[in-house]
């Protein structure tokens, strides 16, 4: 099969396909894992993956052809608190956007499409477009705080006047584990109010959080089973769950594979605390379970 590399993620087509017609679609997390480029030649397993797709074996050739999409890694996220919103004008070393896109100063996304995006003030992403439509930026990648560059090169101040960058925020984790780029599932109810502490908590451990409101999805079988598809492990909120949600949980994890946990409580210790049992395949309930947690010495750093 061949790559055809999208903003974000890469379809297989078969190359003796006049259609070109994408056969099936990968994320970009497994993309970066791959290191995979336009073009490539995959070499596919029997074997099924998450939603039906086939695991990739090997790449068995590199691309030759130029990439259609320009990738401009490291940008730096501003807040600006006058009007609350997001910009990305400049890369840790202070190199504009607009000096590799002439289209293009800056990126604004308003507070709500930030959450969304999974970005905060300070946050490093990398950004992606299709050269022929230099006017279409994305966010490829959101970088954590464990994959930033080093430089002996100060960053440049924003050049606008009104950003205005605000203090990050402390650090959240107070357990030393990496979970190495994984998805985390986090079935609980209400995650709205939840949303941006728990996906802080995850980024710490170098994860991605994929929060399932239990709430609105009670009765749904299927939304689970296309939900946890996605994830490596799946945490469940006790006390924020009905016990149908629970059985279907169970279900799903079994069908795919993958392990799943018990918090008490929606506390982030409680959270954390959880997905660390799950990656080191240690008991789903904590209670009456003598358990030594990995502590860092400063929750602080």
């Amino acid at each position: 099969m061949q790559v055809k590399r999208d903003l974000k993620g890469f379809d297989l087509v078969d190359p003796n396909d006049p259609t070109g017609t994408p056969r099936y679609h990968y994320d970009e997390i497994l993309a970066r894992q791959l290191v995979i480029h336009h073009d490539d030649q995959v070499l596919l397993e029997q074997n099924l993956r998450q939603h039906r797709q086939p695991y990739i074996d090997k790449i068995v050739s590199h691309a030759t052809t130029a990439d259609p999409i320009t990738v401009a890694a490291f940008f730096v996220v501003h807040y600006q608190d006058t009007d609350d919103t997001y910009h990305i004008e400049q890369d840790y070393n202070g190199t504009t956007l607009s000096s590799l896109n002439p289209a293009m100063n800056d990126v604004t996304f308003t507070s709500q499409e930030a959450q969304y995006q999974r970005i905060s003030n300070g946050q490093l992403v990398d950004l992606a477009w299709y050269k022929e439509r230099p006017e279409k930026v994305v966010i490829r990648y959101v970088h954590h705080s464990s994959s930033q560059p080093t430089s002996n090169k100060a960053a440049k101040p924003a050049k606008k006047a009104t950003i205005h960058t605000t203090t990050v925020p402390v650090t959240l984790r107070t357990l030393d584990f990496d979970l190495h780029e994984k998805t985390v599932a986090i079935v609980m109810g209400d995650v709205g109010t939840r949303r941006t502490q728990i996906t802080q908590l995850i980024d710490e451990h170098n994860g991605h959080t994929l929060l399932i409101d239990a709430f609105k999805h009670s009765n749904s079988t299927n939304f689970y089973y296309r939900q946890i598809g996605q994830a490596d492990l799946v945490v469940m909120i006790q006390n924020q769950n009905k016990h149908a949600t629970s059985k279907t949980l169970n279900k799903a994890v079994k069908h795919y594979g993958i392990k799943m946990t018990i918090a008490d409580g929606g506390g982030l210790q409680q959270i954390e605390r959880a997905v660390y049992r799950g990656i080191a395949d240690l008991p789903a309930y904590e209670s009456g379970n003598p358990i030594s947690y990995p502590r860092i010495n400063d929750a602080s750093q």
